[in-house]
């Protein structure tokens, strides 16, 4: 367990996604800045909910 939480912090970010970023990716180039902000809270939501998953279940296996 000791080395997933130490994957954790390795794979943590500090800021979110800019809309540069989103734009520098294949397929988004055409974004609107709307647009890429829009993807930018998508990945916030979806990124919450598979960590929230994760705590869940390692909490699980700890007990």
């Amino acid at each position: 367990m000791a080395d997933e939480a130490k994957n954790y912090k390795r794979s943590f970010r500090d800021a979110d996604l800019t809309i540069d970023e989103i734009r520098s990716c294949k397929g988004f180039e055409h974004f609107t800045d709307e647009q890429a902000l829009q993807v930018i809270a998508n990945f916030k939501e979806f990124s919450l909910i598979v960590f929230n998953y994760y705590r869940r279940n390692l909490r699980k296996r700890l007990e």
